[in-house]
């Protein structure tokens, strides 16, 4: 009963005609008010797992980490869905059923949870472009600072 009202909540919010960033900042509010801490929304090239677009709720200092450390080309919610899985649940850094191939791709995903991102649930969805694919991510997790330089990630 409850996932229904969220969906009724979030066809109420979203159905008034709104400018795609009123509609971005509607559906962070209600990824939030479900229990997520995070929403992203990419769109993924098939074959290359190279973004063509994304937007993201998650802390902008680790979105720049993400990016400066190249970790998109290593993340184990894309990579999973170049393999063809249609959702794929990644609790602490791990998904199951699904073998990391890399060191990048666990320090991926160890950063992902050092950062907060406990739980993320990945859905892909068709495109009317047969190369690509759009990602939906929503991130369950604690609130956790980022450790300070002198800490290590575990």
């Amino acid at each position: 009963m409850q996932a229904l009202n969220h969906l009724i909540d979030a066809a109420d919010a979203l159905l008034p005609p709104l400018s795609s960033d009123e509609a971005w900042l509607k559906s962070v509010e209600l990824v939030e008010k479900a229990g997520g801490n995070a929403l992203n929304v990419v769109e993924i090239e098939r074959t290359t797992g190279i973004p063509i677009w994304f937007r993201s709720s998650m802390k902008t200092q680790w979105l720049e980490d993400y990016f400066a450390q190249g970790f998109i080309s290593s993340d184990p919610l894309i990579l999973s869905a170049c393999q063809g899985h249609l959702t794929t649940r990644m609790v602490n850094g791990r998904v199951q059923g699904f073998d990391h191939t890399s060191e990048r791709a666990r320090a991926c995903s160890d950063q992902m949870t050092s950062w907060g991102y406990q739980t993320l649930d990945y859905h892909v969805y068709a495109t009317s472009n047969e190369q690509t694919f759009k990602g939906l991510a929503i991130s369950h997790g604690y609130d956790r600072p980022k450790p300070s330089t002198d800490e290590k990630l575990v």
